[in-house]
């Protein structure tokens, strides 16, 4: 028996799926857009509810082929009140493919940052991820806007949260 019965394993989940027919709309500059009530009425679609232990997360997106890109925005929202911007960043899908033949991001780039730092680890053919700090959030949101590729390709956003 383990001394660590109390660890717990956060599992990777799936935050949005979007296509590039359907991009979500930016919520930078739109005030009034950012409080909870919005967020419950129009953003399920886009939320992850974090799990009372998360200090922090990793994300990850892959695309439907090979050199598509596109942009995914950050947002994180306390248990009640306005949202915090984690910022907006440029994705590029590139060789590396998942279990289902779909291409892993492998490069992130900070277009505009937010009111908290985000970590970029890229890797050149391989899974990027962005990294950051959760602690005090009960959802993280991603929106993803610019899409490039094919008519239908679907770019799906990941979190694990730790």
């Amino acid at each position: 028996m383990s001394g660590f019965l109390n660890t717990k394993i956060a599992q990777e989940r799936l935050v949005a799926s979007v296509t590039n027919a359907a991009e979500d709309t930016t919520l930078v500059g739109s005030g009034t857009n950012l409080t909870d009530e919005y967020r419950i009425e129009n953003l399920t679609d886009n939320q992850i509810k974090l799990q009372d232990f998360t200090n922090g997360a990793f994300l990850h997106m892959n695309a439907g082929a090979d050199a598509e890109t596109g942009t995914v925005e950050l947002w994180a929202y306390p248990e009640k009140g306005d949202a915090e911007f984690y910022g907006i960043f440029t994705y590029t899908a590139d060789e590396m493919v998942d279990g289902e033949g779909r291409f892993y991001i492998d490069a992130f780039v900070l277009d505009t940052a937010g009111q908290h730092p985000v970590t970029i680890l890229n890797m050149s053919d391989g899974k990027a991820v962005l990294k950051f700090d959760a602690r005090g959030f009960a959802y993280i949101v991603a929106l993803v806007t610019a899409i490039t590729g094919a008519a239908g390709s679907i770019h799906k956003v990941y979190l694990r949260p730790w």
